[in-house]
Parts: structure tokens; sequence; C-alpha cells
């Protein structure tokens, strides 16, 4: 749902869009034209003929939306939402404002129930047979009587590739305890508990209780074994290019994007499958603007608008004719565009039986109130070494102070200079060597210790250890030490005197 700046990708958006604008550009001539047609947007705009459509934000080429503007004398305004409640809401607050709106497919059936939408009148959408079947009658409207596909794709992994060498290409990744503070999960009951049910080796559909049960106690060992927290999409974006989230799910529809933006990033779709999504255009009930809405779905139903579009947005199009006008890339991405032995690994929420839902609905409560119960507790930051700390030390140290604690590895002192640094309040503790702490000292960034809250009384720490700049322990405590030694192949020192002199041999 971003759209990608690239340069060279920009190009081929245009060449795209050269076959788009033709329909328009034969059937005009000069420059006169251009002028009219904007004073024709214009007018529309004056008289309140603009067509208000509610989305997600950054869902439409910004090119394609010109395009259709000029074509149609029709002003487009976008108003956006950033998660599916606050559109849900929206719609039911201001029904009369909208004349189009973007759903998913559990939204999508909500709408239906909840008769907010008018009937689609495929008459006036000749392009309407362009679409892919595949993504027609589904469950949460069958027969497509209310609405109209646009995007689709999956829900994926995401992960840091310069956190995470090898993930294991499964679900159960998101449940590996190394990667403990660093895992976010989609805050979307549909798609936190399909990865769970997946990872567990169930249907992701499933409506067997024992099945949701167990797949409530993962979410819930998530939350405390991996002080996992359930976010929306944004956060998990942020997150993901700032580095403090080392793995997460994300949509398919944004992995691409991030990875372009930041090249330590890197997704797969889990070995046992992913739960698909698919966006569908809907119309208000009370749409006052019902024309400017059919001939904005007809033109984006073209396949050549649809094709220029998925390139545009790097999304997969649920329009089967765009095929031809998608780039090499977009059709080689094969988390976009997926082989039919991926796709049959793969589902759509199916609508739920009151029964199943009832038991998500009480799942999810118990997994939220376990992130709030989490999250009030005090939370230290520590920031050291690379495996450097038993992970039994701090979950003993958690239970007995009620703690949580969050740690963030460093390979080496540049990296810890760095961190410190950029995000100098972000941390409570900080393990280092001497001479770094020394430096650390000298920038104050390093703040006095009260003793006596750490139980450090006379007799504690070795004297030895005690620092030539911190004599008197009043910054510093010791943690780890040791010497620095000799070391070779056995073999080829046998019979040898150690000597440091053996370096210069």
């Amino acid at each position: 749902m971003r759209i990608r700046l690239n340069l060279e990708h920009f190009a081929r958006v245009l060449v795209s869009l050269a076959a788009v604008t033709l329909f328009s550009a034969c059937k005009q001539e000069g420059v006169s034209l251009a002028g009219a047609t904007e004073a024709r947007v214009d007018k529309a705009v004056e008289a309140g003929r603009s067509l208000k459509v509610l989305t997600y934000d950054e869902y439409f080429s910004e090119e394609l939306i010109l395009a259709f503007e000029k074509e149609k004398g029709i002003k487009v305004d976008f108003i956006t939402f950033e998660n599916l409640d606050e559109m849900e809401a929206l719609l039911r607050s201001r029904p009369s404002e909208f004349d189009l709106v973007i759903a998913d497919g559990g939204t999508l059936a909500d709408l239906i129930e909840l008769q907010l939408l008018q009937a689609i009148d495929r008459s006036r959408i000749p392009n309407f047979s362009n679409l892919d079947s595949r993504f027609l009658d589904l469950a949460f409207d069958r027969g497509n009587q209310y609405s109209v596909p646009y995007m689709w794709g999956t829900t994926l992994v995401a992960y840091r590739s310069d956190k995470i060498e090898n993930p294991v290409t499964s679900w159960k990744a998101l449940w590996d305890k190394t990667y403990r503070s660093r895992v976010l999960m989609v805050g979307d009951g549909f798609d936190s508990y399909a990865a769970a049910l997946l990872a567990a080796g169930h249907d992701l559909n499933s409506s067997d209780e024992a099945a949701i049960a167990s797949a409530t106690e993962m979410l819930l060992s998530q939350v405390d074994e991996l002080d996992a927290r359930f976010v929306d999409i944004f956060h998990i974006r942020d997150q993901l290019l700032a580095g403090d989230c080392w793995i997460s799910m994300t949509y398919s529809s944004d992995a691409a994007v991030l990875a372009d933006e930041e090249e330590n990033i890197s997704y797969f779709i889990p070995e046992e499958g992913a739960p698909l999504w698919l966006d569908s255009f809907v119309v208000p009930r009370e749409s006052r603007n019902t024309d400017a809405a059919y001939q904005f779905l007809d033109y984006f139903c073209r396949a050549e608008v649809a094709g220029a579009n998925s390139n545009d947005l790097w999304c997969a199009s649920a329009n089967s004719a765009a095929r031809p006008f998608l780039s090499k890339e977009i059709l080689e991405d094969d988390t976009l565009y997926l082989s039919e032995e991926v796709m049959a690994r793969c589902q759509f929420d199916k609508k739920s039986s009151p029964a199943r839902q009832i038991l998500l609905n009480q799942g999810l409560k118990q997994v939220f109130d376990r992130v709030r119960e989490v999250g009030a507790k005090p939370e230290l930051s520590l920031l050291i070494w690379e495996d450097y700390l038993s992970p039994s030390v701090i979950k003993g140290f958690s239970l007995e102070s009620g703690s949580r604690v969050k740690i963030t590895e460093i390979a080496n002192t540049e990296q810890l200079k760095q961190a410190l640094a950029a995000r100098p309040d972000s941390f409570d503790i900080v393990v280092a060597d001497e001479m770094t702490m020394k430096e650390l000292m000298d920038l104050r960034l390093i703040g006095g210790l009260e003793k006596e809250k750490a139980g450090l009384g006379a007799g504690h720490l070795e004297l030895f250890l005690t620092s030539a700049f911190d004599k008197d322990n009043r910054f510093t405590i010791p943690y780890h030490w040791g010497l620095t030694v000799l070391a070779g192949r056995a073999e080829a020192f046998k019979d040898v005197e150690p000597s440091w002199s053996l370096l210069w041999r």
C-alpha cells in the first residue's frame, strides 16, 4: 500500500501510462484541450461533483488519478483511514459523505449485514469482465452483489537480515525465543490466529475448539516469553525500518516496499501457507455521486490501468487482463503473484460461524488483556554485547522483580557508541569495556550509581577490578573480567615455551 519512489520504476510506470492516456488523447488535440479538461474539473469541483473515496493512504497511482480527472472531468477527493475499524466508524457516522470505499473481506461482510452498501450494477461497469474469477464469488460476498475486487495479497513474515541470518521459513519463526522483545504481530484477530493455527499445524480457518485453544495459548506464550506486541501495520513498518523489530508479520503489499527502502529487510511466505486478503471497492448506500463512482470503477477495471496501477503500488491486482501490462519485476516477485503450488496452500478468511467467532473473540480478549498486564510492568532497557547474558538470568530477574527486560545487543564497540549517541535516553544499563566506558563518562553519557540500592556495600567487589578512572565505583560496577592470552594450534607448537615473543617469530 506504499508507492515506490524509484526512478527506474517511475520510468516503467510512464511507459504503462502511455497506453492509458492514449484512449483519451486519440480523440483530442492541441494544448487548448488540456486547458479545457482542467477547466471542466474545476467546474465539477465548484458544482460539488467531486468523487469522495474513503481508502488507505497512497493506495492509488497519482498519475492515474490525474489521468482519470482529465478524461472524465471529475475531481477525486481521498479521505484516508489507518485501519478498517476507523473506516467502518467513519462510514457509519457519515454515510452520505462517501461515494466509494475500500474494504477487505471480513469488513465487507459486516457492511453488507449492516445494510450500509448499495448493490453493484454490473451493466455500468463494462470492464468488470477483466477481473480474475479466483477473486469473485467469495464467501463474504456471494455473486459480488456489493463489491468490485481491487488488490489482493498475503500476510507473510518480514525480518531484518542483518539481525537474523537464516530464519526457519515457517510461522514458527515468530515464536523463536532468541528474538525476545523483537517480535511484532499484526493486531488483527484473523491474521494473528491464522499465524498461530498454521504454526501449530492446523487449518487457518479451523473451527475446532481444541485447535483454537492451542492457538490462544501460543499467542499468550508470545506475550509472556517473547514480550511480543500486537500493533498496526504502520507501527510494524516503522519498527522494521528502525531495526528495533527483527521479525514480524506484515502484508505482501508492504513487504516489497520496505525491502526497497531498507536493504536489510527480507521476507518470505511460510512453508505452511498464509492467509490471503482481498481489498474491494464498495458503494455506500447513501452515496451522492454514484455516476462518478461507476465511471471510476470501470476506469480502474481497464486492463492497462490496472496494470500500471499495480506496477506503481507494487501490489497484486485482482484484474487478470492486466497481466500483459505488468512489469517483469512485479511478475517475478513470487510473494506477489504466487505460483499455483503456493496459492494452493493459502486461504481467504471464510466467514466464521458464530460459534467460531465467539471462541476467537474470547481468545483475543485473553491475549490483549495479557498484553496490557505485561505492558503495565516497568521496563528495563539493557545495551550489551551479543550473547553476553544468560536468558535464564533474564527470566529469573523478570519473575523476581516484576519487570520486563528489553535487550539491545551490539557486535562491537563502535555499534555501542552509535546506539548510545543516537538514543541516549533509551537505555537504563550499558555493558562496555573499560576504555569505552571512560569515553562515555567523558561525554557525560553515564549517570552516577546509587550503590546502596544495588546492594553493593564494602567487600562486595574485588579491589583489583576497580577501574583507575572510577576508583570509588561511582559510575561503574564490574561485570566480567579476564585475560588476553596466546592461542595457537597445538600440533604446531609442541615443546615450545609459551612466550609473547612467539608473535614475532
